[in-house]
């Protein structure tokens, strides 16, 4: 071949791969499309959900679109159709709510919490104990709602107190949609208290601990996670989840005051 025309027929199969390795054996990869993943997260978890999808974003370069609510309302959206990659609840009932419709591919236990009574910083001292909440003079006692994890570990807990009824028949307790919004109420001083998740209250400073509830007085406290079926191919959704499972994530977890799962419940 003519050395002009050799150097015309380089020439023009360097620019095809320049333009993105159309031409076989010109030692570039097609470029594979970016995957992203959703993850619908209780409410108690808004915060360091968002920090680990940053570190995950940042090390992986797959986008993640944290969405977070009550458990029982994202459980609800999943079993309606919305999309979604990855679940994590503030209890069991809602994993197996969406096990039992045939969406759940693979679940963890994360880690554990506990339940703690607030009141306002200005109120400090106006309840000490669990005998305080059974003189009768608190007015209004804010919990999250009815079939939100939180509002129902606070009912089993005053119902073990033997005050729950009371305080419902005399209109004492004040829902909120979920638990960070329980917490707000307590912050702006519209209760005079309010029973929210330890790792809620650390959040805020207008607000102070004035116990833990004892955790033979409810269910225990449990975040599983669930890897959800898709009709769609995403190795991204399995790879945040396994993220999400890992000693990193745990470290995480734990400057957030998460508390380890059960020892054998991990699974």
């Amino acid at each position: 071949m003519p050395i002009e025309a050799s150097l015309t027929r380089r020439w023009f199969l360097a620019s095809l791969c320049a333009l993105g390795g159309l031409v076989t054996g010109c030692g570039t990869e097609t470029p594979t499309e970016k995957k992203t993943v959703t993850l619908l997260a209780a409410a108690s978890t808004r915060d360091v959900m968002h920090e680990l999808a940053l570190r995950f974003e940042r090390e992986s370069g797959i986008s993640v679109t944290v969405s977070t609510g009550s458990s029982n309302t994202l459980a609800q959206q999943i079993v309606s159709g919305a999309p979604a990659d990855v679940y994590l609840s503030a209890n069991r009932q809602w994993i197996d709510e969406i096990d039992q419709a045939g969406l759940v591919a693979e679940q963890r236990l994360l880690f554990s919490n506990e339940l703690v009574l607030i009141v306002p910083k200005d109120r400090a001292g106006s309840i000490a104990s669990l005998e305080d909440l059974r003189t009768g003079t608190l007015e209004r006692i804010a919990l999250a709602g009815e079939n939100v994890p939180a509002g129902k570990y606070a009912e089993q807990a005053l119902t073990a107190l033997g005050i729950f009824d009371a305080l419902r028949t005399e209109g004492k307790i004040v829902r909120g949609h979920d638990v960070r919004q329980t917490l707000s109420f307590v912050e702006r001083g519209e209760v005079d208290a309010g029973i929210v998740y330890a790792t809620d209250a650390r959040l805020s400073d207008a607000v102070v601990v004035a116990f833990a509830f004892d955790a033979a007085a409810h269910e225990p406290i449990e975040y599983p996670l669930a890897l959800l079926k898709s009709d769609r191919d995403n190795p991204a959704a399995k790879r945040f989840f396994e993220y999400l499972c890992s000693d990193a994530a745990q470290e995480v977890y734990a400057k957030h005051g998460f508390r380890p799962a059960p020892a054998g419940k991990g699974e």
